[in-house]
């Protein structure tokens, strides 16, 4: 069984054998030997984060809609994740609502697309299952405009 915790930005990865605890690289065996008592381990994610594919096809699909509407680069990103994307990352990190809502200010229109686009952090967060459903959303939204993304 393979456990993993987190220090500092690394990710120490060990393992169990005959309730023993054995570093699995030399930077977790290095961190372990420089530990005093205890160490807490958490059970490795079986959450997966979006994958590559997902990204490249979500930024396709981006660029045929900024084109598509006439709109700026960074324009159609900005719209899906206000419209569609906000509200599946507050599933999980409600705690993001505040942030989210101060970024937005006053802007309204094409203005708050563009900065949402890269201001605030939303679909990078995304695990595999979240990016689906957005992609999913978005497909679906677009579609009722015209807009076929393949």
């Amino acid at each position: 069984m393979t456990w993993a915790t987190a220090y500092r930005s690394d990710i120490m990865l060990f393992t169990v054998d005959n309730m023993t605890l054995k570093p699995a690289s030399r930077g977790a065996e290095s961190w372990l030997a420089g530990r005093a008592g205890t160490v807490d381990i958490e059970p490795v994610s079986k959450t997966r984060r979006r994958s590559l594919e997902q990204n490249a096809k979500y930024r396709a699909w981006c660029a045929q809609i900024d084109a598509d509407t006439c709109n700026e680069p960074g324009w159609a990103h900005g719209y899906n994740k206000y419209h569609v994307g906000f509200a599946i990352l507050l599933q999980r990190k409600p705690e993001r609502r505040q942030t989210i809502i101060e970024a937005i200010g006053d802007r309204q229109g094409d203005a708050l697309y563009l900065m949402l686009s890269w201001l605030v952090p939303c679909t990078s967060e995304y695990t595999a299952a979240e990016m689906t459903m957005f992609m999913d959303a978005v497909q679906r939204h677009w579609a009722q405009e015209g807009v076929v993304l393949e």
